[in-house]
């Protein structure tokens, strides 16, 4: 059984309150943010095997310069227009990462649209064993292992 969630979260600086030099004690707003939006794939078994997570950054392109040279931990990273998951993304992460068997296994996701299309489940179903099971929408925060802390 495998359990596949993505999640999103703002990285860089933020500031929205500050002090001013003007009247004393008048709180005004400052309201810069340079936050980036960052979506994190995860996928895990209920044995605890993890696959390597994706993180998809909100860019055209990536650049070499963002990354160290030496990584020691290798995780494959994605961009998108909206720094959130899409089928094209999600079909080639998975086809690279999913850990394939000629054992049957189950696979639970939520029902976001990246999902839920043809070429996944045909390819998931005939060819790799593979039976999605879709949570309702405001149950996977209590039947999908990932949501649940």
């Amino acid at each position: 059984i495998w359990n596949l969630d993505e999640s999103s979260f703002k990285i860089g600086e933020s500031m929205y309150w500050a002090y001013s030099t003007g009247p004393v004690g008048r709180l005004n707003n400052v309201s810069y943010e340079s936050l980036e939006l960052v979506t994190v794939l995860e996928l895990i078994s209920a044995t605890g095997d993890l696959c390597k997570r994706l993180l998809i950054y909100e860019r055209v392109n990536l650049m070499e310069a963002w990354f160290l040279q030496e990584r020691q931990i290798s995780i494959p990273v994605s961009t998108s227009s909206t720094a959130f998951i899409n089928s094209k993304i999600f079909l080639s992460w998975l086809k690279c990462n999913f850990p394939f068997s000629d054992e049957w296994q189950l696979l639970l996701l939520d029902g976001h649209s990246a999902y839920i299309m043809d070429e996944f489940m045909q390819a998931s179903i005939t060819e790799a064993h593979v039976i999605p099971i879709y949570l309702f929408s405001h149950m996977t925060n209590m039947l999908q292992p990932l949501d649940c802390g």
